[in-house]
């Protein structure tokens, strides 16, 4: 990377990294508990910490973590809450945090949406706006879609008896002119795909339910 900058120094480069847990990058005790590091924060892995420094030295590099919710794992808010602060302690942005994919064994590890929101919303309570910028991405065949909200308190509208979850189009295919709209269905917590909130659409602007979901 360095050569590469040599030859292209006006090109920055990002690097996409995916941890899952903070386990994966921070040093534990005998215990099982974090290490404090004296100059702030938590200890990271030697190894990691070496890579990290590295790429976040050279200020043309930018580092992004993203990661999937994934039950078992990670679907733990004080967890998240770690890994997120940490991250951004050492220079790697909160990019993020994805709902499963319906892809071949999917339902056994995905965690459903609803959970996944409630699960990152409550790891983000107490941290900065920082470290907390990292939203909660599900992906449709017209573009990365951001869980937004799911509401707890019954709506006065059709549909809405059980709250809402709202769906928004992050980033489209092409010219991307359906960027920001908006999609209301009524709460399923089971769902863990756009399919199983078919039969509870109240409003869709974005067009999410006029295209196949799977």
């Amino acid at each position: 990377v360095d050569k590469f900058h040599e030859q292209y120094p006006r090109t920055q480069l990002r690097f996409m990294v995916h941890f899952n847990h903070p386990d994966e990058f921070l040093q534990k005790d005998e215990e099982g508990n974090f290490i404090t590091d004296p100059r702030g924060g938590l200890k990271l892995l030697d190894n990691t910490g070496r890579a990290i420094e590295g790429l976040a030295s050279r200020h043309w590099i930018t580092i992004d973590n993203q990661a999937p919710i994934i039950r078992g794992i990670n679907n733990d808010p004080d967890a998240l809450r770690i890994m997120q602060r940490e991250l951004r302690r050492n220079r790697v942005e909160n990019h993020y945090f994805f709902c499963g994919r319906d892809i071949v064994g999917h339902r056994a590890f995905n965690v459903p949406i609803e959970e996944a929101w409630q699960v990152l919303n409550e790891s983000q309570k107490g941290l900065s706006g920082v470290e907390a910028h990292a939203k909660l991405s599900i992906t449709h065949y017209l573009g990365k879609t951001e869980v937004c909200a799911v509401t707890n308190d019954p709506l006065p509208l059709p549909g809405g008896e059980n709250g809402v979850l709202i769906f928004k189009l992050m980033r489209g295919v092409a010219d991307a002119s359906n960027r920001g709209k908006v999609t209301i269905v009524g709460r399923n917590p089971e769902a863990i795909w756009f399919n199983d909130y078919e039969d509870r659409i109240i409003y869709d602007e974005a067009g999410l339910f006029k295209t196949p979901t799977f």
